[in-house]
C-alpha cells in the first residue's frame, strides 16, 4: 500500500510540473493542437538558471516535406528573440522525416536556461 501511494505522489509530482503554454500563431496553415512545457507551475513560467526546459509539441503536417524545422521565440524584457540552445532541425532525432501531410506528430525540444 506504502508503494502505491508513493508512487501516487511521485506522479502527481511530476504531472504538476508539465503545463499547457500559452502561445501565439505565427501564420502558416499547419496546424498546431498544444505546446507543453517542462518545468513549469505557472503563467508565465519562471525557469531556474543552470536547468533544462522541455518544451512538447503535437502538430499536423499542412504539408509533405522532406524538412521540418523550429522556429521557437521567446518574450524577454519585453523584445521577442529566438530560443538559444535549441535543435531547429526536427529531422535530427525528433520528428520522422519525411512528414507526410495530414499526419499527427509530436517532438519534445529541450533547451538549456543559461546561468548568467
Amino acid at each position: 500500500m506504502f508503494r502505491y501511494v508513493v508512487f501516487l505522489l511521485i506522479v502527481s509530482a511530476v504531472s504538476c510540473q508539465r503545463r499547457k503554454a500559452v502561445y501565439k500563431p505565427c501564420g502558416g496553415s499547419g496546424k498546431l493542437i498544444s505546446v507543453e512545457v517542462e518545468p513549469c507551475d505557472s503563467d508565465p513560467c519562471v525557469f531556474k538558471k543552470g536547468t533544462d526546459v522541455k518544451v512538447h509539441v503535437t502538430m499536423v503536417a499542412d504539408q509533405d516535406s522532406d524538412t521540418a524545422t523550429l522556429d521557437a521565440r521567446v518574450k524577454v524584457f519585453g523584445f521577442q528573440m529566438p530560443v538559444p540552445g535549441i535543435e531547429t532541425d526536427l529531422c535530427k532525432g525528433t520528428v520522422e522525416c519525411p512528414v507526410i501531410k495530414g499526419r499527427t506528430y509530436s517532438a519534445t525540444a529541450v533547451f538549456p536556461v543559461p546561468s548568467l
